[in-house]
């Protein structure tokens, strides 16, 4: 499901490491802004700077997306029905993908960490998958159903999930991730298989860095059937340390670095688009005019260096 890392992310004091999830080339097209065709190398210089970002306040391991696909591809059975929590990111090649996050109905809950399971955009309601799921699985034929996900913090969110499969007349043989650091063994009775062995760490997406990604930050939704936001997890100290577990003392001069970084990502796009983007180009950031009492054709640049400033006000 994918948004378990941060909030329920069970955290050692002083983690040795951090992983990164690098699926940039996994959302980057899919953005609302029109760019024109380019090779995913144009970003290669923002991406290296993500890194040391995160470098410079703990050991960072990035994870490329083509390696942990290739990973998850050589792991499957002939006899394995694979459903996966990830929208396709690391398990492209499951015979399911499964369209569900953990989302804020407001501001506050983003803050507070009050998140309920929701559809994604365009996705239909969570009944609907599963008896979209039940029929496919039946007409498979295949004897093993293996859940899939990125990650493991506590295994609440994917033990929540087994439950709404048992109660469809699903029966999960194995649940399979990338990381689980904690490590959680089994959930709910069933086994768990971890495909990348790190321990004493954090983790998390390279969506969540940066602003304005397709499925980065935390969901928000503000009115039933309305389309989400996504809320960046550094647009405050508190909810950096909250989402990723990194100490407090190490948070706000890693929030200005994620700033810079993300003034220049925009920057850029905006060069490949060729004017300044504005709130308004990225639905995802609309809900920045209110937050920040801004208008809609503020630059996003903008936005972003003015969340650095309201924190060191807060």
């Amino acid at each position: 499901m994918t948004d378990e890392s941060a909030l329920e992310n069970a955290t050692p004091e002083n983690p040795k490491r951090l992983v990164l999830l690098q699926d940039f080339p996994h959302w980057i097209e899919s953005m609302e802004i029109p760019l024109p065709r380019v090779t995913a190398h144009v970003f290669d210089a923002v991406r290296a700077a993500a890194v040391d970002c995160y470098a410079s306040v703990v050991s960072t391991q990035a994870l490329d997306l083509p390696l942990l696909r290739d990973l998850t591809g050589s792991r499957r059975r002939q006899d394995e029905y694979l459903v996966t929590l990830d929208n396709g990111s690391y398990f492209p090649h499951a015979d399911f993908a499964f369209s569900v996050t953990r989302c804020a109905a407001g501001l506050r809950d983003v803050f507070t960490g009050n998140l309920s399971s929701q559809p994604r955009d365009h996705a239909l309601p969570l009944h609907r998958q599963l008896e979209s799921l039940r029929l496919d699985y039946l007409a498979s034929r295949k004897p093993r159903l293996v859940l899939c996900d990125d990650g493991i913090s506590t295994g609440a969110s994917l033990a929540g999930f087994v439950r709404r499969l048992r109660q469809a007349d699903l029966a999960v043989s194995e649940i399979r991730v990338l990381l689980n650091p904690t490590p959680v063994f089994e959930i709910e009775g069933i086994p768990v298989d971890t495909m990348v062995e790190v321990h004493d760490a954090l983790w998390t997406h390279e969506r969540d860095f940066f602003w304005g990604s397709p499925g980065g930050g935390v969901p928000l939704v503000v009115a039933a059937g309305s389309r989400q936001y996504g809320v960046p997890y550094s647009i405050s100290s508190g909810l950096l340390h909250q989402r990723l577990g990194l100490p407090l003392d190490v948070v706000a001069p890693l929030r200005a670095r994620m700033a810079a970084v993300n003034i220049a990502f925009w920057n850029l796009l905006s060069r490949l688009v060729g004017r300044a983007l504005l709130i308004r180009d990225c639905y995802r950031l609309h809900w920045t005019a209110r937050f920040f009492g801004v208008p809609y054709d503020t630059r996003i640049v903008d936005v972003i260096a003015r969340s650095v400033d309201r924190d060191r006000s807060s």
